[in-house]
């Protein structure tokens, strides 16, 4: 049984995003990839579809994206990130914040975590590389798990 799931970021670039990892049980994974941080004055979530989820710990909620299959919607509404737009209180409010999703730049990450086998640097795009076969393996093992919470913080 899975105890915990833990994101450690490494970097905040405003062009190359959030790198980080993903440790389950304090074994690495794999990659993680998010856009970088962009504040939010009405909100401690960060900026709605541009910034990455502020760290803290997240309930995890089982969903199906139209876009990209099985995946998980990040909760913690006293950091104002909400599961949909009618659960917010107001519009500098996060909502639909996706965890695991395939895609392979930042810039496919809206808001979201991206997971992948490895980092490339492609241009000066910052990418992750393996991410559908990443995904699917990581729902896979956290829905037979009923894994329901993930962490997100910063190396120290």
């Amino acid at each position: 049984m899975i105890e915990e799931a833990k994101i450690i970021r490494f970097a905040d670039h405003p062009k190359l995003g959030c790198p980080g990892e993903l440790r389950v049980d304090g074994v690495r994974y794999c990659q993680t990839l998010e856009p970088p941080w962009v504040p939010n004055e009405g909100s401690r979530g960060g900026k709605p579809f541009a910034s990455c989820v502020p760290v803290g710990e997240y309930q995890l909620l089982q969903y199906e994206s139209e876009d990209y299959g099985d995946c998980f919607i990040m909760l913690n509404t006293e950091l104002d990130v909400y599961a949909f737009d009618d659960d917010r209180i107001g519009d500098d409010q996060r909502y639909k914040c996706l965890f695991a999703h395939r895609g392979s730049y930042v810039k496919n990450f809206v808001g979201c975590v991206g997971l992948g086998r490895y980092y490339s640097l492609i241009g000066y795009q910052m990418g992750i590389t393996d991410t559908r076969i990443t995904c699917e393996k990581l729902m896979h093992m956290f829905y037979k798990e009923g894994l329901k919470k993930l962490t997100i913080e910063w190396k120290h």
